[in-house]
């Protein structure tokens, strides 16, 4: 209980005293928001993960491209698998993430200004907006990340890859690296109440997979394929 708080205390702590930085940087015109915000959040999430207690170890960080913006996707466990991500991004980062986090007032304006954008699946025509919005915040240099998922898996068996989640990369002709989170959810999902316990978390990010010179063909199977190179990148590296 007493981490849960913690962690609790402390993003409300950074998000209220950053809040007019949050306005500033709202009125920087893009791609420049994005940067100037980045290390801003960095810290704000550095500090999440230190009050977690969690122990997170990075496999392959060598194969994120430093000369080109790519389309990060990954398996979604636990609430805290954008810190996690967020913790060893170098250049403009955003997510899509589910509409319920941009009602959170301060929270929303943050992950505004890094280029994170909030989608509703059950409203398939605003759910098409944000894939092409995605695509065109990659086309201006943005890295996006997305949770092809759709909900958490808790630490349970895996949901179906989305189809039309892996859509952004070929709108906007930019490689996919695949990414697998393995154990965050035992950080709070995994926990009886309102608790956060320290964990040892694994991610794993793959080697980038162009997509530009793809069939349609291939398109269509795409996102079931990157479920099993998803998973099968761990048991490479054991």
């Amino acid at each position: 209980m007493f981490r849960a708080l913690s962690v609790f205390l402390h993003l409300a702590w950074e998000l209220i005293c950053n809040r007019s930085k949050a306005k500033k940087c709202a009125e920087l015109p893009i791609p420049e928001r994005w940067q100037v915000s980045l290390p801003i959040v960095q810290k704000l999430v550095k500090g999440i993960m230190y009050h977690s207690g969690a122990r997170v170890i990075y496999h392959g960080l060598e194969n994120i491209p430093e000369d080109q913006n790519v389309f990060f996707i990954a398996n979604h466990q636990s609430y805290f698998d954008i810190p996690i991500l967020m913790d060893v991004m170098d250049r403009g980062t955003g997510f899509v993430a589910k509409q319920s986090l941009g009602k959170v007032p301060l929270l929303r304006q943050w992950m505004e200004n890094i280029g994170c954008l909030f989608i509703d699946r059950d409203d398939i025509k605003q759910s098409l907006q944000i894939i092409r919005q995605a695509s065109e915040q990659m086309k201006q240099g943005l890295n996006m990340v997305i949770f092809p998922e759709g909900t958490r898996s808790r630490g349970g068996a895996t949901h179906e890859f989305k189809r039309g989640s892996v859509k952004p990369a070929f709108l906007a002709g930019v490689p996919v690296v695949p990414v697998c989170i393995d154990g965050a959810y035992k950080i709070f999902e995994g926990n009886k109440g309102f608790r956060v316990t320290p964990a040892e978390v694994h991610v794993y990010i793959g080697q980038p997979i162009a997509t530009q010179t793809m069939t349609k063909a291939e398109q269509r199977e795409f996102a079931s394929k990157l479920e099993e190179v998803i998973f099968r990148q761990k048991e490479e590296v054991r």
